[in-house]
């Protein structure tokens, strides 16, 4: 079903790539030209999560309906993260962009609008990645999720962290490639707040080759510990995801921590005095599903009792009540408050799923 969009005595519809696919490539050189992507980076390699054909369905596009012609783009990505094996489903969003000439005529608004009452009742939270905070804001978007950054030194080719070897997820034969699959699972979705991957999501990963990925094997020759670095335009010199198993996990740091490795704010326990920023903006688009997921990842301490105006909630037999704002970044940081402090969850959306 289309959704009419009247502006301005202008006349729009909002469609996806999955209704309309022919338009997606002025989707991508739209995205590039506003993005300024220029050879040899590319928008489809490195943000295929988003744009690849099985998400065509979340890829909303605004079409002019005199002209035909494409005049903006939203990208809705969803997922599910974990912490504790508890899961909450998500949803990401990225690719905004407005033509030019059709800016000022409430677009965006129309798209934000459309996306978030499509999965209002599927997801608990909404991401997003920008600079923009005064825009975001007027959606109840709010900074959140602290980073830490462990150093300064970059990766070069007589500069490589002792044991490692580059490649890339490509190159990898199928039992390197699940070996990889298996310290994400077995660590990075128990340890971290961070995304559950599927069988697509990895098969997406796979054809990433703007990522560097360095691998260091034990001594049977197995996978034990990596690394991704860089992502085309994106992420440039930035270790932007790690992974081990968990006797490793403090070697790796200590191995890493001279190059420039973008880590949750609850990893500042292993460093002294390291500067916290925010990572992304959120927004709650379901409380009831927020709050099934608090309610067990913290063994019942937490409880939201509210699920409309003020954010009033439960946690250890205290009762707060909190805005919408200072709940969010009291939860999951920069900086959370000191009861939620402990509950480590800084969210780890590491730049190989980043949109």
């Amino acid at each position: 079903m289309y959704v009419n969009l009247t502006m301005d005595k202008a006349h729009y519809i909002i469609s996806s790539l999955a209704k309309n696919p022919e338009y997606y490539e002025e989707v991508i050189s739209l995205i590039e030209k506003e993005f300024h992507y220029e050879n040899p980076f590319s928008f489809t390699t490195d943000f295929a999560p988003l744009v690849n054909p099985n998400n065509f369905e979340n890829c909303f596009i605004v079409i002019h309906l005199e002209t035909k012609k494409l005049v903006a783009h939203l990208g809705v990505l969803p997922r599910v993260m974990m912490k504790n094996k508890i899961e909450m489903p998500i949803m990401m969003i990225g690719g905004i962009v407005t033509e030019k000439a059709h800016r000022g005529k409430n677009l965006f608004r129309g798209l934000m609008n459309h996306a978030c009452d499509l999965y209002k009742d599927k997801v608990a939270l909404v991401f997003l990645w920008s600079e923009l905070q005064d825009i975001y804001e007027k959606f109840s978007f709010h900074r959140a999720g602290g980073i830490i950054e462990t150093g300064k030194n970059v990766i070069t080719h007589d500069k490589i962290p002792g044991g490692f070897l580059k490649t890339n997820f490509s190159k990898l034969s199928s039992s390197e490639f699940d070996e990889i699959k298996s310290i994400y699972q077995n660590f990075n979705e128990k340890y971290f707040f961070t995304l559950k991957r599927t069988a697509q999501d990895w098969s997406v990963i796979r054809g990433m080759n703007s990522i560097d990925l360095y691998t260091r094997k034990d001594t049977a020759g197995k996978i034990e510990s990596y690394f991704c670095y860089g992502k085309g335009k994106d992420l440039t010199c930035i270790i932007h995801e790690i992974g081990t198993t968990e006797d490793n996990y403090h070697e790796l740091i200590n191995t890493l921590s001279p190059y420039k490795v973008w880590l949750p704010e609850s990893e500042k326990k292993f460093f002294i005095n390291k500067e916290v920023s925010y990572s992304s903006f959120v927004k709650i688009l379901n409380r009831k599903l927020l709050h099934d997921f608090l309610y067990f990842v913290t063994a019942t301490d937490l409880a939201l009792l509210t699920f409309e105006g003020p954010v009033e909630l439960s946690f250890r037999g205290d009762t707060f009540e909190l805005t919408e704002k200072d709940f969010i970044e009291g939860l999951l940081g920069p900086s959370p408050l000191e009861e939620f402090e402990a509950l480590e969850l800084s969210p780890y959306i590491t730049g190989t799923d980043s949109i």
